[in-house]
């Protein structure tokens, strides 16, 4: 792992799902960490916000299955309170639109919040833990409040 680096496997029985029914593009500059997770560059902090870059699309089932995120930011907003939001792409927003999908432990560990239960359809529920999240960020937690 690169020192700014993100890296978050999302969940990895989703992403081992999809790649058995269909595909994963990693879009530049995201890429494949070794585990098979994925590693995003930072690309900014601002106001306690670490901006990651990078996008992938997951597809399955002949479009059934149809989904493109990006961009992951972690904002710190308390000693021990952080939310992780992507950019949710489609097709009327091509841009995409920005959704908070998990809270953050100083650990690192993820847990779905309702936008994000949305965002993958509710396979699974709020509360939910995904797979717990690094980011190198984490080593100026300390003014941060985080870990």
């Amino acid at each position: 792992m690169y020192d700014s680096d993100l890296v978050w496997g999302i969940r990895a029985s989703f992403l081992a799902y999809v790649e058995v029914v269909g595909a994963i593009e990693v879009i530049l500059p995201a890429s494949r960490a070794a585990a098979g997770a994925l590693r995003f560059p930072l690309a900014e902090v601002a106001d306690n916000e670490f901006r990651y870059s990078g996008k992938v699309a997951f597809r399955a089932h002949h479009g059934a299955l149809s989904l493109t995120i990006g961009d992951p930011w972690i904002r710190v907003r308390g000693n021990h309170d952080a939310t992780m939001s992507l950019l949710h792409l489609t097709a009327s927003h091509p841009d995409g639109k920005r959704v908070v999908v998990a809270k953050v432990a100083p650990d690192g560990a993820t847990e779905l919040v309702e936008a994000g239960a949305a965002l993958f359809d509710y396979q699974y529920p709020v509360g939910a833990e995904l797979d717990p999240v690094r980011f190198a960020s984490r080593r100026l937690s300390t003014s941060h409040g985080i870990g």
